[in-house]
Parts: C-alpha cells; sequence; structure tokens
C-alpha cells in the first residue's frame, strides 16, 4: 500500500494499551491519516502530574517495587526508541512516548514505572491492560535512537484507587481519599515482539473493518446517516 499519506511514524505506548486494543480501525486512520478521535478525560494530565511529584526521590522500596536499591531519578522525560525490526525487515516505526517514573539502579539498571487514577478494581486485568505499554517503554529504554541501551529489570503500576471524598470546615473544597497499591509486571520482551508485529502489520496493511463494539465508529456512522437522511453534506 501506498505510504506516501503518513502524518507519523512514531508508535504511542498509550495508544497500544487504549486505541488498537481498542479498535485497529480507529488506530490505522491515526497514524495513517491523521485522523484523531478527539480527546478526553481533561483532568488527568493535571492530576497525573500532581500524583507523580509526590514520588519524586523515593526509593524503589518506599514505592512498593519487588527490587531494592533503586530511587526515582527522573519523571516525564520523552524516549524514543531506535526503528523496529520485525524478523530481519527494518520498518519505519518507531516508540516515542513519556514515561511516568524512571528509577535508576546500580549497573545501568533502571525500572520504568507507569501512575495511574482509578475507581476501579486494581488486579491482574490492570496489568494485562497496560503490558503493552509497560514494554514499550521498556523496549525503548533496551533499544535507544541516541545513547546507550539500558537494562530494565522492572516494570509496574502505580495506583491511587480513589475510595471516598469528605469536606472540612477549615478547607474550601472537597477532599478525595485513595488507596495505593503497586501492581508489579513480569518483564516479557518476547509478548511485546509478537506483539509490535502484529501492530506494525495493521499499519502498514489496508484500512482494517470497523469494529462493531467501536463506539466512535458507532457514532460516526450515525452522524454520516442522519446528515444523509436529511439530504445534508459534511
Amino acid at each position: 500500500m501506498p505510504r506516501g499519506n503518513v502524518k507519523r511514524e512514531n508508535i504511542s505506548p498509550s495508544d497500544l494499551t487504549f486505541l488498537f486494543g481498542e479498535c485497529h480501525r480507529c488506530f490505522w486512520l491515526k497514524y495513517n491519516l491523521g485522523i484523531a478521535r478527539p480527546g478526553f478525560m481533561p483532568l488527568i494530565g493535571p492530576m497525573a502530574a500532581m500524583q507523580e511529584r509526590t514520588f519524586e526521590g523515593k526509593s524503589s522500596t518506599e514505592l512498593g517495587l519487588r527490587t531494592p536499591g533503586g530511587f526515582v531519578t527522573s519523571r516525564g522525560q520523552t524516549i524514543i526508541s531506535g526503528r523496529i525490526k520485525v524478523g530481519k525487515r527494518v520498518t519505519n516505526w518507531y516508540i516515542k512516548g513519556k514515561y511516568d517514573l524512571f528509577l535508576s539502579f546500580m549497573k545501568s539498571k533502571v525500572a520504568v514505572i507507569d501512575c495511574k487514577l482509578t475507581t476501579g478494581d486494581m488486579d491482574q486485568r490492570k496489568l494485562d491492560l497496560y503490558k503493552p505499554q509497560l514494554e514499550a517503554y521498556a523496549f525503548a529504554l533496551e533499544n535507544p535512537q541516541n545513547g546507550d541501551s539500558l537494562d530494565v529489570i522492572e516494570t509496574g503500576l502505580l495506583m491511587w484507587k480513589i475510595t471516598s471524598a469528605s469536606s472540612s470546615a477549615k478547607q474550601f473544597g472537597p477532599i478525595f481519599q485513595s488507596e495505593p497499591s503497586y501492581l508489579f509486571s513480569d518483564r516479557d520482551p518476547d509478548f511485546f515482539r509478537e506483539f509490535i508485529a502484529e501492530v506494525i502489520e495493521v499499519l502498514d496493511g489496508s484500512i482494517p473493518d470497523e469494529n462493531e463494539n467501536c463506539t466512535f465508529c458507532k457514532y460516526l456512522n450515525k452522524r454520516t446517516g442522519a446528515i444523509h437522511s436529511l439530504g445534508l453534506t459534511g
């Protein structure tokens, strides 16, 4: 398929968790034609930044990681991988994303942790959902576009589950309470190699069929049908 209309070649780790998992068609449209879904949850970014700041300088033991001896030395930095290989073929695609927390250990060993705010359960299903994203960060650190490769020895999720809200006569506005939890994710580079090969196969192929469970595709179909039924264009 001709690729002259490609708007980008860098794959976002977060898109691997949400967009690719929800609808291959929407994923293909974003990367091949630059047609992206509207943004949502405007509070998540600022709240996540506040969350990440509370972990600055903390040790891996304080955060609940399995590997002792590390400290948070960086947060919110962009990382870029080299071009991704599928088999022996070097593709045009690479990973570009911004991790939440970076912990340094001895001898170039590091951990990369993603911070999450949630109201749902914190269990294995969360790890399964975010595994592609976590492994994408690890891949970029172990296969950087520039600089030395790092040994990612641990990945995981630092979760804040919002449990309740209260008010105080001494403070204007509500106070939210949360239940913290750390979910350890086993490293699985073999999983990521197979997964990213599937992703690239979709990106380099023809536009996928609609996902019948995709709410955004359903909205577009209803919108288009309504406009046509009214004899309008747009």
